[in-house]
């Protein structure tokens, strides 16, 4: 577990901290890793975890999909509606609003980690964005492919960037095509956009990259190390 320390911006007296911790991922698992390590460990095939991830989740989305919360002991699931409304009287329409899934972890499971994790400084993180995880947030949610309109999520460090400059942004990049820049987002940050797929896109694997722009004119990209799939 890596980490690199910054400059604390909200430091305005001396009880205050001068640096803060950033930490940084260092490797991004998928489930078939996951099932391998849980099959490994136990008694269970890959092929009996495999099922049992697959009938979980399900089983989570019709849930919550029913407006349930649920606890599953280490990690506790909610959800929120997102976007606006024009008035009370006003409805739920899927072209503007999406059900955001919400998760916490227990307690027990955070003394877990803090009793196993060995934290190591390493220097600087850069200044290059780095996108880590990409979600589908709206549509069928357990398909792994995208399709024009789809809300998606993406997390990392360094995402911020200028909505005005064309020259950056989040872009998919097939492997035969031109490249499509996204100009639809409902959040932008520094760790996570929450963005809406356009319509000009190209079936197949699609490289997503984050450009971001320096004060000197400089622009800095980072890929996701998994490709996004979009379907025919």
């Amino acid at each position: 577990m890596n980490y690199t320390l910054i400059k604390n911006q909200l430091y305005s007296k001396e009880s205050d901290p001068r640096f803060i911790a950033r930490s940084r991922v260092t490797k991004r698992l998928v489930k078939d890793q996951m099932i391998q390590k849980i099959a490994y460990g136990c008694t269970l095939t890959d092929a009996d975890v495999n099922a049992v991830l697959t009938s979980l989740e399900k089983v989570l989305v019709e849930y919550i999909a029913l407006g349930c919360s649920i606890d599953l002991g280490f990690l506790s699931l909610g959800y929120s509606v997102k976007g606006g409304f024009d008035s009370e009287e006003d409805s739920f329409r899927k072209d503007r609003n999406w059900i955001n899934v919400n998760a916490s972890v227990a307690n027990s499971f955070s003394k877990a980690v803090n009793d196993v994790a060995k934290p190591e400084k390493v220097s600087s993180l850069g200044k290059s964005p780095r996108p880590i995880t990409f979600t589908k947030v709206s549509g069928d949610v357990s398909s792994q492919e995208y399709k024009s309109g789809n809300l998606a999520r993406l997390s990392g460090s360094k995402l911020q960037f200028d909505q005005a400059d064309v020259e950056t942004g989040v872009f998919l990049k097939p492997e035969t095509g031109n490249e499509v820049r996204i100009s639809e987002y409902a959040k932008t940050g520094d760790t996570m956009i929450l963005l809406k797929l356009p319509d000009q896109l190209t079936a197949g694997k699609n490289k997503l990259e984050v450009r971001s722009r320096l004060k000197d004119g400089t622009i800095l990209s980072g890929v996701l190390e998994t490709p996004v799939m979009i379907a025919a």
